[in-house]
């Protein structure tokens, strides 16, 4: 059936069950659905088609409604009063404003314009489901680990794993403890998988033991030096494309380490974005956050318009890739600040090692490079990245990247044939313009 034949049934349907409810209910609202159930937001205005509905029929999802399977955005809440100029204007400042994106993404869709799994779970749940440990607090293998506990707060984090399907699905974890970050070792922890986030169940994958220094070498591309969980899951079971949460509980104590897996599909795209002096206002952010690391909580600040972009640009499509020179212990830290701000989901890649961390061509420039290119190589398509040093200029070019769709910010805006951004808020109709994903 087509489009309109569609949505002129629906609205149809929509206009006879008004008339059917007494009259303190027949309050019409008109409002833009998207064309299809269970579609993602797009940002299309094209996409969406404006039709009449009961609002006491349907289901309030944020900001939007859930009519007959549709989302929808209200825009006059009484008929016949909503028949006014200006309509169409109104849709296009509220699929800008992001607001529509913050009430039900967790999805994306895909080249033919369908929701997969994930978009259509977010589009249906209003409540994420959080993790809950299972069971009672199990007792320490080791009298040391109970020591180890006693130092500080959990210094857990999680490694972003970003692997291709048919490629081995590696998860790593590292486990620590106060301001030292002391190493747990030989101590069992389960390992739990959201599959359709945000609303899904966590489902457990299996238990693994942490490492004691050296137990595997450098096989999985990072240095085991002890504290951590090295856990592939077995390829009978591995994950489709998509993107899936992923929580690894210390049987002992019940802390937990937090990451994502995201799996990729063969010519998928993506865009990257730099954080520190991009995302955040300067990069003397992350000396800041290393200091306030050891001391107390430090949130960024964030330039303004940044997190309205990077929806506009997820909304479309790409694979949002969040990569930071950050050392690795800063990870949960960098995680929490996107999470609290309202960026989309993504990958976060923070550097491995502490010579990563400088900003140099040895340094920083190289670590970004190599990630990137190794994503290239293996199938990822980069349609566009964005940063704000020399180093982040040189790291896409190495990488591929156009320099059309090389977007800086700040003191070298413009350098070397990239694209310049004064501002995010001037920006966003650029980001709203880019093709939908393939």
């Amino acid at each position: 059936m087509a489009t309109s034949s569609i949505a002129s049934h629906s609205a149809a349907r929509s206009l006879e069950a008004s008339l059917t409810q007494p009259p303190e209910l027949r309050q019409r609202s008109l409002g833009w659905c998207l064309s299809s159930p269970h579609q993602f937001p797009a940002l299309k205005e094209s996409s969406w088609t404006k039709i009449p509905f009961v609002k006491e029929t349907s289901r309030l999802v944020g900001p939007a409604l859930l009519v007959e399977g549709r989302l929808c955005v209200v825009l006059c809440r009484r008929l016949p009063k909503c028949y006014t100029s200006g309509m169409k204007n109104k849709l296009a400042a509220i699929l800008s404003s992001g607001l529509i994106l913050a009430a039900c993404y967790g999805g994306r869709a895909d080249a033919q314009g369908k929701a997969d799994k994930t978009a259509a779970t977010a589009l249906s749940c209003t409540t994420p489901t959080p993790f809950e440990a299972p069971g009672t607090v199990s007792k320490w293998r080791h009298k040391r680990s109970r020591i180890t506990a006693k130092l500080g707060s959990p210094r857990h984090r999680g490694r972003d794993t970003l692997v291709f399907e048919g490629e081995a699905q590696a998860l790593i974890g590292k486990f620590a403890y106060g301001k030292t970050h002391k190493d747990l070792k030989d101590e069992k922890v389960d390992i739990f998988v959201q599959k359709t986030p945000p609303c899904g169940p966590w489902e457990p994958l299996g238990t693994a033991l942490t490492t004691r220094d050296g137990d595997y070498g450098t096989d999985f591309g990072i240095k085991d030096d002890g504290g951590r969980i090295f856990y592939t899951i077995p390829a009978s079971v591995a994950l489709p494309g998509g993107r899936y949460p992923v929580v690894m509980l210390v049987k002992g104590g019940h802390s937990v380490a937090r990451l994502e897996m995201h799996v990729f599909k063969k010519g998928e795209q993506a865009v990257v974005f730099d954080i520190d002096g991009t995302l955040t206002t300067g990069d003397s952010e992350i000396v800041r956050e290393v200091l306030e690391d050891q001391v107390g909580d430090y949130s960024p600040e964030m330039r303004v318009g940044a997190v309205e972009v990077v929806k506009a640009v997820a909304a479309k499509g790409y694979r949002t890739i969040y990569i930071t020179g950050r050392p690795e212990t800063l990870t949960g830290r960098t995680r929490k600040w996107l999470e609290e701000k309202g960026f989309p989901p993504g990958a976060v890649r923070t550097t491995d090692k502490s010579s990563q961390v400088m900003p140099t061509t040895r340094g920083v420039e190289k670590f970004k490079t190599d990630v990137l290119t190794d994503l290239t190589a293996r199938g990822l398509n980069i349609y566009a990245a964005y940063g704000n040093a020399l180093t982040d200029i040189a790291a896409y070019q190495n990488a591929g990247v156009a320099k059309e769709r090389t977007f800086i910010v700040g003191k070298y805006a413009g350098q070397d044939d990239t694209v310049a951004v004064k501002g995010y808020v001037e920006h966003l109709e650029t980001a709203v313009a880019f093709p939908d994903a393939r």
